[in-house]
């Protein structure tokens, strides 16, 4: 499914994806629209800004508990070093939405300390 621009909140322990009222932040151009979070699908311009958001490891051998939550983790990276999240109108590429099928998971509460979240309506 494609995905709508979002913003999230994080405030009492709780983490919160909604839609912004005029549908985006802002815009870059008339085929870009900025937000705090986008699709699965990601493109980085430099290789070390994507290092500096990048969620830290499960442990060698351990399994990753839901690797959709590894996106929503990498959202809260992208807000932590104030990058600019984009969605540019492009051809379709159909994918499932790593909100709906992300999930509260021990390391996830443990490291973002996180007691409620609401992913998706």
């Amino acid at each position: 499914s494609a995905m709508d621009v979002v913003g999230f909140s994080s405030v009492d322990w709780t983490l919160s994806y909604e839609p912004y009222p005029t549908g985006y932040a802002s815009s870059l151009g008339d085929r870009c629209f900025r937000g705090e979070a986008t699709s699965a699908t990601r493109v980085f311009r430099r290789a070390s800004l994507f290092q500096t958001m990048l969620p830290p490891l499960e442990p060698q051998g351990a399994r990753l508990a839901n690797p959709w939550t590894w996106f929503v983790d990498l959202d809260l990276g992208a807000r932590a070093a104030g990058a600019a999240v984009y969605t540019c109108i492009t051809p379709a590429l159909m994918e499932d939405s790593h909100l709906e099928l992300a999930e509260l998971t021990p390391s996830f509460v443990a490291r973002r300390r996180v007691e409620f979240a609401r992913f998706s309506e």
